[in-house]
């Protein structure tokens, strides 16, 4: 079976979520959608309140936390599956939570 780009939906974005200074490497939302983290080689992970509905006037976001991890980079996280909580890890071997 084939795709063509005809069948492919046109997306729009509607917000960007700034603030990394380097390649984000891990996206999650939280048990019940209302929190997303984002996990970066800058060594921090920012944690989003995810809005029940998208304005389009909002165009940016700002994170309503930042965990920085240290200066390596963060290799992997997850967000437990029943709870706040996120467990990451980093580059030079440490695990987080």
């Amino acid at each position: 079976a084939s795709l063509s780009t005809a069948e492919i939906p046109q997306l729009t974005c509607f917000t960007e979520l700034k603030g990394h200074t380097d390649t984000v490497t891990n996206v999650g939302f939280n048990f019940d959608g209302t929190l997303a983290f984002t996990g970066s080689y800058d060594g921090s992970i920012r944690i989003w309140r995810v809005p029940s509905t998208i304005s389009h006037d909002q165009t940016t976001m700002t994170p309503a936390c930042v965990i920085d991890g240290g200066p390596e980079d963060i290799e992997w996280a997850e967000w437990h599956q029943k709870g706040n909580a996120i467990v990451a890890g980093s580059s030079d071997g440490t695990v987080w939570m």
